[in-house]
């Protein structure tokens, strides 16, 4: 059902779960599809040979992918080769990427045949009943498709409006002793990723997740939830969840009900989440800690408010200090993320960023220049300062690697941009409270397995 090229390194990302994938083939399932296969080369570690003798022998009449920004090059490449192997075959492309830039990416891919744009469940479902029925696609919501050789672009979807009705994810069709959520937001292992909600309330310049989602956000039941990580730890042995919503407690009540749940049932689960200071407080945070909370993640992206101000974060510095001296105080491992040279900033500004994130001195923190994605407030920005950098391409929206920076600050310069970038992880980690709070956490066998993944990754930066 999805396929994906590339290899595992700097340019592909990690081996997360693909939690959107599985939903939609759970949903297509529930509908009579059940006909369904899995295949990730990545991860079976094929080679191109044996990925195209797999197709032939299926002989799929339909191969569905997802996509990335940052992946969408190895993508269309992996498309072109379904082709040439299974030249019958219908191929349909949904996530952000394609959804965000549906005609771009059709006119970048001739093989492409139709692109799902915004949540997939239900759009999906509808293509494959239309493809083995009347083929007569220009009632189905929400796709963008060739029509008589030109590009025809269908009426939005609609959000679901109920997520509850969808089904829990088809995990059963993906090998999940072969996924791993990231080091980072494990404290045991296994750990799987889940998503509770859809939506976010925020509006960040650097983010366009409510372009897919809506800015409302939509949770799963409480018993739902509780069903899923039970069948992650019964089905999978689960002992680690990582919540992978944009502001896990966007909604304090929500979070109760969660955690009390998980206390009332006796569900023993090693769990962390992303979240915003401004949405946690002190009892809050003792009760997500009594129910398996281990691990708290805030997007702080700079220690000068002027920058918060631009990015739109609707935060400031003085409650990101307190948030994470907060978390830190109550014994969370507390984990932050940076964004160094954003637009307006100068030299002294990045370094502000830097001293500030050793001052708060949590557990961990990323740092990233930044990456103005498509249709994003912060891309416009940068466009109209005629900041991007026009040798970029689509494998340079890779977060983990800056050779070649999507945007270049004016005021710094590409060269002082990566020193700054490289500086920031060289030195960070190296700040005595940073180390002392780090080896603290040397208590168990998993520990020592991720953080010494964590030390591979840092030499890679010396």
């Amino acid at each position: 059902m999805d396929a994906v090229w590339g290899k595992f390194g700097k340019d592909s990302g990690t081996n997360n779960f693909l939690y959107g994938m599985a939903s939609v083939a759970a949903y297509c399932k529930m509908k009579g599809f059940i006909n369904i296969k899995f295949i990730d080369p990545n991860i079976e570690c094929i080679s191109k040979e044996k990925y195209a003798s797999f197709l032939k022998d299926n002989k799929f009449d339909v191969v569905a992918f997802s996509s990335f920004t940052a992946s969408i090059t190895y993508t269309l490449e992996t498309i072109r080769l379904v082709k040439k192997t299974l030249p019958g075959c219908i191929i349909v492309l949904g996530g952000i990427h394609a959804s965000l830039l549906p005609e771009e990416t059709m006119q970048e891919c001739k093989e492409l045949d139709f692109v799902a744009i915004g949540e997939g469940e239900i759009t999906f479902n509808e293509l494959l009943e239309s493809i083995i029925s009347d083929k007569q696609y220009g009632n189905i919501d929400g796709i963008m498709w060739r029509k008589d050789g030109k590009i025809a672009r269908n009426k939005p979807r609609q959000l679901v409006s109920d997520i509850n009705m969808l089904p829990m994810p088809l995990y059963d069709l993906f090998p999940m002793e072969k996924y791993q959520a990231q080091a980072t937001h494990s404290k045991v292992f296994p750990t799987y990723t889940m998503l509770v909600s859809r939506g976010c309330c925020f509006n960040c310049a650097f983010c366009n997740a409510t372009d897919i989602h809506g800015r409302k956000v939509r949770y799963k039941s409480i018993s739902l939830i509780m069903e899923e990580i039970k069948y992650l730890k019964e089905k999978f042995g689960a002992r680690g969840i990582t919540f992978y919503d944009s502001t896990f407690t966007a909604n304090k009540n929500w979070v109760r009900e969660f955690c009390n749940e998980l206390i009332r049932q006796g569900i023993k689960i090693t769990w962390d989440c992303s979240t915003r200071t401004d949405t946690i407080d002190e009892d809050l945070l003792k009760l997500m800690k009594m129910a398996g909370c281990w691990s708290v993640s805030f997007g702080i992206e700079s220690g000068n408010q002027k920058s918060l101000n631009l990015i739109r974060k609707n935060n400031t510095v003085e409650t990101n200090t307190k948030g994470v001296k907060l978390a830190n105080r109550l014994g969370f491992f507390v984990a932050t993320n940076y964004i160094i040279g954003i637009p307006g900033e100068d030299y002294s500004d990045a370094m502000n960023t830097i001293k500030y994130a050793k001052k708060l001195g949590a557990h961990q923190a990323l740092f990233y220049l930044p990456i103005p994605y498509p249709k994003t407030p912060l891309y416009d920005i940068c466009k109209a300062e005629n900041t991007i950098n026009p040798n970029a391409t689509w494998k340079d929206y890779n977060a983990l690697d800056f050779d070649n920076p999507i945007y270049i600050n004016p005021k710094i310069g590409k060269k002082k941009m990566k020193e700054l970038y490289n500086y920031a992880f060289k030195t960070y980690y190296r700040t005595p409270m940073v180390l002392l709070r780090n080896i603290a956490q040397l208590n168990s066998v998993d520990a020592f397995k991720k953080y010494l993944m964590a030390v591979n990754c840092y030499f890679k930066f010396q």
